[in-house]
């Protein structure tokens, strides 16, 4: 067989081996124990989490030699089957592929024969949300009275798609998102059983990309340990990450806080040469200013901040170059650019604008100035300059406006009108090449060319 990632090797083959859901695995188990299986079940939660991992345990427990069991011995033809995924009993089905009413009838036939291998049929339903509504209408009468020997399994990531009528047939479990010290814990074990050292910091950062998600952090381990060193360090993780790290969010920082516009549009340059992903930056600079916010507003900042990639002191030394109204602007300004560059042809262009807007933010008062008035009288004078330029360049427009109509050729009517005698002494004059009178010209008795002749 070929190559098996991380996360298919290490799946989980026993409950108390779950990470983090131990509310899950604690009522599966009781329930196993006292013979209260129910017939259909819903898994929600976000991806990577456990929940397909669950319900192939489930049916592990329920078709072991030893059971129903809380703890299938893993060893038997029947575990062995689950486990390698060869079972004609346990049926996994994509609703996401098989989503119409067409697959959901064949389904009902085949849910009426007997299990061929096992003591029980187990149906796992990943992404159920994805079945249409004639599908799921189809669904809820065997969903409702299936035969004894079937279990179902549904798992969603969305359950507020799901039809009240199938959540009430189901007895439903919410799979909650693992802890960063969950995730690095269980990379730190796995790293070190394939006989690869994996660096504190390294883990930690890992963990903290894979936002939550068991699965994601495994691959992510998966392809580091394919750089191709027995020893995964911080710098390695970063470099194959293609993330810019904890020093590129701080320099960001420093860059907002000076107002350096220069600067910051020249380091966003830089992270474009360098090929890195600007998208992913921005999630973590929003990261880095959080955590900013979290140690100037909190006493015990330890417990919410993670101080393996900065460290608290680097955090308090530059959360003091800002108030906390500058650093929920800045967090709003960068969160509005991460959701505009998600879909955004121009990633560069969205962040540059974004940079702009932050430098040009008020300046804040100094630490230990009063607040309330410095501030105040920064924005006063800086709006002030801004309206001394528009009117300067106001002004501007006027003059080169005036000079260019000096400068323009003008009519025979318009010279007439510019030395047209005053009110009451103006009279019609006759154009000598058209014949047509033109009220408003000079006094009578005055032709055009002893009009032009004055002028000059």
């Amino acid at each position: 067989m070929g190559y098996l990632s991380l996360y298919r090797r290490w799946r989980p083959r026993m409950f108390d081996e779950i990470v983090g859901q131990e509310h899950v695995t604690r009522t599966l188990k009781n329930a196993l124990s006292f013979g209260r299986v129910a017939h259909a079940y819903l898994f929600c939660g976000p991806r990577g989490t456990g929940k397909t991992s669950v319900a192939k345990l489930l049916a592990k427990a329920l078709n072991c030699e030893k059971g129903p069991t809380a703890d299938p011995c893993d060893v038997c033809e029947a575990c062995k089957r689950i486990r390698e995924g060869y079972s004609m009993d346990v049926i996994e089905i994509d609703a996401a592929s098989n989503r119409g009413i067409d697959e959901i009838r064949d389904l009902r036939e085949k849910v009426k024969f007997t299990a061929a291998e096992e003591r029980y049929k187990v149906y796992i339903i990943d992404e159920v949300h994805m079945l249409t509504t004639e599908a799921f209408n189809a669904l809820l009468k065997t969903l409702e009275e299936p035969p004894a020997y079937v279990v179902f399994v549904l798992a969603t990531t969305e359950p507020h798609r799901i039809p009240a009528t199938i959540l009430s047939r189901c007895q439903r479990f919410d799979f909650r998102r693992l802890t960063v010290p969950e995730i690095t814990g269980q990379l730190k074990d796995i790293s070190h059983k394939e006989g690869v050292n994996l660096d504190e910091r390294a883990a930690g950062f890992l963990a903290k990309n894979a936002e939550g998600s068991m699965r994601d952090a495994l691959s992510l381990l998966d392809q580091c340990m394919a750089f191709g060193t027995d020893e995964i360090t911080y710098e390695n993780a970063v470099e194959v990450l293609g993330a810019v790290g904890s020093e590129g969010a701080k320099e960001f920082a420093d860059l907002v806080a000076r107002r350096d516009l220069l600067g910051g549009l020249s380091f966003i340059q830089k992270l474009s040469d360098e090929g890195k992903d600007l998208r992913q930056f921005v999630k973590d600079a929003v990261e880095h200013f959080r955590d900013l916010l979290i140690v100037k507003e909190c006493s015990d900042p330890a417990r919410l901040v993670d101080g393996l990639t900065t460290p608290l002191q680097e955090l308090r030394r530059q959360a003091g170059a800002y108030t906390v109204d500058d650093l929920q602007r800045v967090i709003d300004v960068m969160c509005a650019a991460e959701g505009e560059m998600r879909w955004a042809a121009r990633p560069r262009l969205v962040m540059e604008m974004a940079f702009v807007r932050l430098a040009r933010m008020p300046v804040a008062a100094a630490e230990g100035a009063p607040a309330g008035e410095a501030v105040d009288l920064l924005n006063r004078v800086r709006m002030l300059e801004e309206t001394v330029k528009r009117l300067h360049a106001a002004l501007q427009d006027l003059q080169n406006a005036q000079k260019r109509k000096r400068l323009a050729p003008q009519s025979d009517i318009e010279v007439a009108q510019e030395v047209g005698a005053a009110p009451g002494n103006s009279a019609e004059v006759a154009r000598p090449d058209t014949g047509i009178v033109q009220p408003g010209a000079p006094a009578a008795g005055l032709s055009i060319e002893d009009v032009k002749t004055r002028v000059a």
